[in-house]
């Protein structure tokens, strides 16, 4: 699987944000960078599904 940087950045409301220009629309939250981070890999292994699905990544990526 392709690995793909993750951008965090701070939030006053709700504590990090974390996202990766190369998956557009994915994306999570965390109240720590930890947090994010974890959350930020089960939304991107739905996202590499779904992307799958709709023909917008070739099949050779794979969700662990």
């Amino acid at each position: 699987m392709e690995n793909y940087q993750i951008i965090l950045e701070p939030d006053e409301d709700i504590g990090f944000c974390a996202r990766s220009n190369k998956m557009k629309g994915c994306f999570a939250e965390g109240d720590t960078i930890a947090e994010a981070i974890f959350n930020f890999n089960k939304s991107a292994k739905s996202w590499i599904l779904v992307a799958k699905d709709i023909g917008y990544l070739p099949c050779k990526n794979k969700v662990v």
